[in-house]
Formats: structure tokens, sequence, C-alpha cells
């Protein structure tokens, strides 16, 4: 019995000693009251509509072309096309959160399962807007100019690092037990939205570049 527990032992290590890691340098003492105010932002109120170069890595196979972002009142749309119009793929993120993300197309060459989830997994983090309720931590770096917001959401934990000043989001990652870990990075922010976006899951990974 007590061998049997070991790996399962061990395997609860191992996060603990993951976590006390990837949040080293962050901390609720740190936080100020003014702080507390910051908000992370990813796509400003006014966003409408962006185009970015894109380059996609799939299991290895590379493909480029332009992703379109749009946002209106019902959500969040994305399209992947190549040069030449062809659409890759098309998804959908609503506003509403009691509607699931939905893929509207996807050629038939990408119609596989890890392609797809990976897709909706990516993009759903980068639109994850980010939620105060009593499961929130949040915390701070020690030079005051980075915020973390971790929220646990439908068994995941999500992280949010942004500028304490601009509210700039600059990371998001999203864990899962069992599931692939999903990161962006972000930069180049203007006009209320990022210019360079950099989504990476397990083999699967989009590099986008505002036009």
């Amino acid at each position: 019995m007590r061998a049997a527990l070991l790996p399962f032992s061990l395997f609860i290590l191992l996060g603990l000693l993951f976590n006390s890691c990837r949040f080293s340098g962050y901390s609720a003492r740190y936080v100020s009251g003014d702080v507390k105010n910051s908000r992370p932002v990813v796509f400003g109120q006014d966003f409408e509509k962006a185009l970015y170069s894109t380059d996609l890595n799939v299991f290895g196979r590379q493909i480029t072309g332009i992703t379109v972002i749009k946002h209106d009142s019902t959500g969040f749309h994305v399209a992947m096309l190549s040069e030449l119009g062809l659409k890759y793929f098309e998804l959908f993120f609503p506003a509403n959160d009691s509607t699931a993300d939905e893929i509207r197309y996807v050629m038939e060459v990408m119609n596989h399962k890890p392609v797809t989830e990976g897709l909706l997994s990516l993009y759903g983090l980068l639109f994850q807007p980010p939620v105060y309720d009593s499961h929130a931590r949040f915390l701070m770096n020690e030079t005051g100019k980075t915020c973390l917001l971790i929220n646990k959401i439908e068994k995941k934990q999500v992280s949010f690092y942004f500028s304490s000043l601009s509210g700039e989001v600059e990371e998001l990652t999203s864990k899962k037990l069992l599931k692939p870990k999903a990161e962006i990075k972000l930069s180049g922010y203007g006009d209320g939205y990022p210019g360079s976006l950099l989504l990476f899951q397990h083999k699967l990974s989009i590099q986008l570049k505002r036009l």
C-alpha cells in the first residue's frame, strides 16, 4: 500500500514545487491599496478589429497567413486566411459565459481534435476576462511594476501578469490537471491592443504581428 502511494505523493510534491517556483518573487505583501484597483487589459473597451501576419506551427507543419480578430456586442471573432484569401479556420468566443466557444469552420486537413482543441484553448485564454471573486489571488513582484492575478475558472488555474501602471497584460497562462499548459506572451501595445503575440501549447504555436 505504501509503495502504491509513493508515485502519487511524488506527483503532488512536484506540483507544489512547480507552483512555488513559478510565482517566486510575487507576494501579497507588495500589494498596495491603489494597485488593487489595477485591471488586466489585452483588448481595450473601444477595440473593434485588428489584422496580424501569422505564423502557425501545427505539429511541425508551418502555415503562414493573416489573422483577423474582430469584437462586437456578441463576442470575439477570429479567422485565419491565406495571403490569397483561403480560409484556414474561423472561431467564435461569445460574450455570454453560458454559451460555449464555437468552431465555425476549419479546413479539412486541420480538422483533428488536438488541433481544434488547441486553437480553442489558446484563443479562449487570450479572450478570457479576469474574475474577481473569493478564489482570486492578487500578488505583485518586488519591483512594483508587474501584478499577478490568479483565477480558478472551470477547474483551470488562469494567471494574468500585467503592468501595474497601464494594466497591459504581458503574459497569460492556463493550467489544468493532465492537460498541456497554455501560454501567451504579449508586447508592443498601441491603439488599445497588443502588436505582437506568441501563443503556444504542446505542439501548437501561433505567432502574430500587427499589420
